[in-house]
């Protein structure tokens, strides 16, 4: 149980800063489930109105009642509604995908900063420890010379 609490206190302080930023990244996207849930229910009453079926009177009926309006064919106005919605949709969508994004994208770039600032801050005995330039070095040898192998 300590493993999976020390990885919780690593991940809130890793992402702490950006509470606010992820809260209100994830009310939209549960905004926009519920939209795709209303889209979904609002063939209901197209399929009803094309097929002239007639129901008992039922919850999503009384809901369809009072945004459709009366003025306009209860197909076509039920038509207009989901195209509407769709394309409300499809902007929303637009949004969320963008604003996940610019989110983490700048989670990504504030972490990176924070755990790069926190190397340089080390003496020079950490880095003589822990010798990650020569891993890097052999890495970029080997991708060197096995591009030269090809090459030839």
């Amino acid at each position: 149980m300590s493993t999976i609490r020390n990885a919780v206190h690593i991940l809130y302080y890793l992402f702490s800063p950006f509470k606010k930023m992820l809260a209100l990244y994830l009310i939209a996207v549960i905004a926009l489930a519920g939209l795709e849930v209303f889209r979904v229910s609002l063939v209901y009453p197209i399929i009803n109105y094309g097929l002239d079926v007639e129901n008992q009177h039922r919850l999503l009926d009384t809901f369809f009642d009072l945004i459709l309006p009366g003025s306009m064919h209860p197909f076509l106005a039920s038509a207009l509604l989901l195209l509407l919605t769709t394309a409300f949709i499809a902007v929303f969508y637009g949004v969320v995908a963008y604003s996940g994004a610019y989110v983490f994208a700048a989670v990504r770039d504030s972490l990176d900063r924070r755990i790069f600032a926190r190397l340089i801050g080390n003496d020079y005995s950490y880095f003589a420890a822990k010798k990650q330039g020569d891993l890097l070095y052999i890495g970029q040898g080997a991708v060197t010379e096995s591009g030269l192998a090809i090459n030839q």
